[in-house]
């Protein structure tokens, strides 16, 4: 850089000029780009739904949850922040899940050390329940932290770059017993 402005070229000169003023001017990113992209979803609903896809990226700390489900399918998600212990190259997070299944006792999953892990999981159908789904459904490579031999949590995301968690729940079969959808609850500052 000192080399293009100690240049005796107008050129050169000129050049680091405008590399100097170009990475000044780039803003920070805003403190609260969560909650502005949640603005944006709820502005466009469709964006989200439509174009939701797999992510081997983990998802962001916080509460997840279905909010605007029926009550006796709500799901709630707490993501833990990173962890590293020492002498590990492994990143670690707390999870703890809270279902209410339809006139069941609450079912709640934890896990301390969760890992997430790249894994091939039926393609999320919307909700629709469809008898459980059948073993041809096709599967789709996504980031998930399995928080129990049931209960697995599935990174996603949509337009936007903005993230979603599929809570997937299994029966002793190992077919779907509870597919969720889950939208990170914005935090009040």
């Amino acid at each position: 850089m000192w080399t293009l402005l100690r240049s005796s070229s107008t050129y050169g000169f000129t050049l680091g000029i405008c590399l100097l003023a170009l990475g000044c001017s780039r803003a920070p990113a805003p403190a609260h780009a969560g909650e502005s992209q949640l603005a944006v979803v709820d502005a466009v609903p469709d964006c989200w739904r439509d174009s939701l896809h797999p992510s081997a990226a983990p998802p962001a700390q916080g509460m997840w949850t279905n909010e605007g489900a029926p009550e006796a399918a709500r799901v709630a998600a707490l993501i833990g922040p990173p962890e590293m212990r020492a002498g590990s190259t492994v990143v670690t997070r707390a999870i703890e899940t809270i279902e209410r299944p339809d006139s069941q006792a609450q079912l709640r999953a934890r896990l301390d050390d969760a890992v997430v892990r790249l894994e091939l999981v039926p393609r999320f159908a919307g909700g629709k329940r469809e008898s459980a789904r059948s073993s041809g459904d096709e599967l789709e490579p996504a980031g998930v932290y399995a928080v129990t031999p049931q209960v697995s949590l599935v990174s996603y995301e949509a337009c936007a770059g903005l993230s979603a968690v599929r809570y997937l729940r299994r029966d002793a079969h190992g077919g779907i017993a509870s597919d969720a959808m889950l939208r990170k609850v914005a935090t009040q500052r």
